[in-house]
């Protein structure tokens, strides 16, 4: 799933993942819905099948005592009429059907005109004398058993035979028509989630995954050396926050790298100035670092006497003979307790290399790398000592 959802962009994978979301949300509750309107539609048939069975058993009851055949057959043949009902009859104490909302079944055993009639149900109701009613094992129906008195045997006083009132409900007409509504309801917010995430898709889009996209383009740009670029984004919000801070940090960038190339051009202008000025002079110019003795500046005139030594080590190259740093190098004395520059040091020294005296003048100086080095500038005075 994380790894579908970072491979797209947002505007089709969070559409997509909320879309799915909603239909699981509404799978599950429309299953719970179909439940719920089932155990509804079984609540509200048991209660009718009871009331209107219990209401025919007495109307039947009277009939029968009075002997009047015509007026049961009416009561029976009139539920015939009452939707979901499939039909009511009344057995005789032998089972033997006497009246039905179906003609077919006068005159016929009970377990003919209802084969999944339940006998053993039947007993119970005429030995309690009180209906019973049962779901079918589908639950799609409903059959109720209800005992009547239908007669008295010979040299009986109080009437005893006991038929049977038996009526199937259908609950499959109800049940669909509840299911066709809470169906037709899913199919509704199917197509109002669709609407919604399809809009919201175009909403992200403008509102974030566009608005990223330049955020993004104005990164590469910068990084491709381009200052110039802005995200441009507006707003409130946190996107819009990151992008004018990140329009803000490329302004202070750019202007910091202004004043650095300016700097650095300035100071790349006096190094030049100071370099063309140290290579007129008639006299051995060279900087080195006081760390490593590195030679990192030679003037023309020094450069014509010992060669191109830049990079090299100073006591290696100016004078011969030497296994370590001059024991005469003046670099402690150029620096003071804190580091700081103490002025020129001047003296004089046969170079062991050329033979020739020089008047030096030395001192550490800030380069322009920001490093403390030390330049000397030598004088030849070899003919004055002679």
């Amino acid at each position: 799933m994380m790894k579908f959802l970072t491979k797209y962009p947002l505007r089709i994978t969070l559409p997509i993942f909320l879309f799915v979301a909603g239909m699981i949300i509404s799978v599950y509750s429309v299953t719970g819905s179909l439940r719920a309107a089932d155990t509804e539609v079984e609540d509200a048939g048991m209660t009718f099948v009871m009331h209107n069975m219990s209401s025919l058993q007495g109307t039947v009851t009277n009939f029968l005592q009075e002997r009047n055949v015509k007026a049961t057959q009416l009561a029976i043949s009139s539920r015939g009429s009452i939707p979901n009902i499939e039909f009511v009859l009344l057995a005789d104490e032998n089972n033997i059907v006497l009246h039905a909302t179906r003609g077919e079944f006068a005159g016929i055993p009970l377990q003919q005109a209802v084969p999944d009639v339940d006998t053993d149900l039947i007993n119970v109701a005429k030995k309690s004398m009180s209906g019973k009613t049962m779901m079918s094992r589908k639950r799609d129906s409903i059959s109720a058993y209800y005992p009547v008195v239908i007669g008295a045997r010979e040299h009986e006083l109080r009437p005893s035979l006991a038929g049977i009132l038996f009526m199937k409900y259908d609950l499959t007409s109800p049940k669909e028509f509840h299911r066709y509504e809470i169906e037709h309801q899913a199919w509704q917010s199917v197509s109002l989630y669709s609407f919604l995430f399809l809009s919201l898709g175009v909403l992200l889009y403008y509102a974030l995954t566009k608005r990223v996209s330049g955020l993004v383009a104005a990164v590469k740009g910068f990084e491709a050396g381009d200052s110039s670029v802005r995200t441009g984004l507006q707003g409130r919000d946190e996107l819009a926050q990151l992008g004018q801070a990140f329009d803000d940090m490329i302004v202070t960038i750019a202007r910091e790298q202004s004043e650095r190339q300016d700097a650095q051009k300035k100071l790349a202008d006096s190094h030049e100035r100071l370099t063309a000025v140290l290579n007129g002079l008639e006299a051995i110019v060279y900087v080195s670092d006081m760390a490593t003795y590195e030679v990192i500046f030679l003037n023309q005139y020094a450069l014509n006497i010992f060669g191109p030594i830049v990079g090299k080590i100073c006591w290696q190259t100016i004078q011969q003979g030497q296994s370590g740093p001059c024991e005469w190098c003046t670099n402690s004395q150029l620096l003071g307790a804190e580091g700081n520059p103490t002025g020129v040091c001047h003296w004089e020294l046969q170079n062991t290399k050329n033979g020739c005296w020089y008047d030096m003048r030395d001192r550490a100086i800030p380069w322009i790398d920001g490093r403390i080095v030390r330049m000397e500038i030598a004088t030849d005075i070899t003919e004055r000592k002679k």
